[in-house]
């Protein structure tokens, strides 16, 4: 639906993306190569989302409702129902103009999640081999998981580089039962809910 490269500042509010389909970012493909881009996404809906490549070489797949590549992100207010988020550090990228030393940040917060027994994943995060934040606050998340699904995974360099924070957030089960334990995350995690409790 949108693709969008090298804007120093993106800003995409109150947009409705339903049933798009590319080979990644089925509805919404970010891509920023440097730090001082930011990138925002709020009060959006994302439903029904497809993006029809599942792997590649060069980590351009997937992402059926954002494919995000940049240094620093916040989503927020925003609602996701049978598609998913991949956020991917830029340095991991060929075409990377980040220092090593630089450190990347993204931010998910107060957004609702619905899984399908289709999806693997909710929340997808690709880290490089530096300092990596992601944080979850007051997000909720919905849905029953098929085998081998997880509403957060991750596929991490270094968990000494590598943090995830979740806050505030609402699980349909435990929660390591909702984040893949081979993610190999650094977790920060507080004032977390989940219906098994």
């Amino acid at each position: 639906a949108v693709s969008i490269s090298n804007s120093k500042k993106v800003n995409i509010m109150n947009c409705t993306f339903e049933s798009n389909t590319a080979e990644y970012g089925g509805a919404l493909f970010i891509h920023s190569s440097s730090p001082q881009d930011l990138i925002f996404v709020e009060r959006c809906i994302f439903t029904n989302n497809v993006a029809t490549k599942t792997e590649a070489n060069d980590d351009l797949f997937g992402g059926s409702a954002i494919l995000l590549y940049g240094a620093v992100g916040v989503i927020r207010k925003c609602k996701f129902s049978k598609n998913e988020i991949k956020i991917v550090d830029i340095h991991e990228s060929a075409n990377s103009l980040i220092l090593p030393l630089e450190k990347s940040s993204f931010k998910v917060t107060e957004c609702t999640f619905s899984i399908d027994k289709k999806s693997k994943f909710s929340i997808f995060f690709l880290g490089g081999n530096r300092k990596t934040t992601l944080e979850l606050e007051n997000c909720v998340f919905n849905g029953d998981l098929s085998n081998n699904a997880y509403f957060i995974d991750g596929k991490l360099n270094d968990k000494k580089l590598n943090k995830l924070i979740i806050k505030d957030c609402w699980f349909p089960c435990k929660l390591n039962k909702a984040l893949n334990p081979k993610s190999k995350f650094d977790l920060i995690e507080s004032n977390n809910k989940s219906k098994d409790l």
